[in-house]
């Protein structure tokens, strides 16, 4: 579905963004642990924006299970905005008011997973 593929691309423009952001401007003002969150931060969106896009390709390929596809690619949005973003905001700010949505954001990603291990349970065999 284009949603996924365009939410999957998108957010690995971002990533990239961030990255290139991160490396010549932030970096030199982030402490080890403020790198440290995020890089993590980076990792995390980035591997989550290719799962989006998968996302879009299965749609096309199992049609008959986008609901459990739509939950994962929600879950997976999710968990960039809560996770990821409290990530980055904790690497700059050395704070976040938001820190205690961390484990949601955490959650959504796991979620996210397990919708699309039961996608690829339920798929039909070819």
């Amino acid at each position: 579905m284009r949603l996924w593929i365009c939410s999957g691309a998108t957010m690995a423009l971002m990533a990239i963004v961030m990255a290139s952001l991160g490396a010549h401007t932030l970096y030199p003002y982030l402490d080890e642990n403020g790198e440290k969150l995020f890089n993590l931060a980076m990792s995390f969106q980035l591997w989550h924006a290719l799962a989006l896009l998968v996302l879009g390709l299965l749609h096309h390929i199992w049609p008959q299970l986008k609901s459990a596809l739509h939950l994962s690619g929600a879950m997976f949005l999710l968990g960039i905005f809560l996770f990821c973003g409290n990530l980055y905001y904790t690497a700059i700010a050395d704070y976040s008011p938001l820190h205690s949505l961390l484990p949601v954001g955490g959650m959504a990603f796991i979620l996210g997973w397990l919708s699309l291990i039961y996608v690829s349970i339920k798929a039909p065999s070819s």
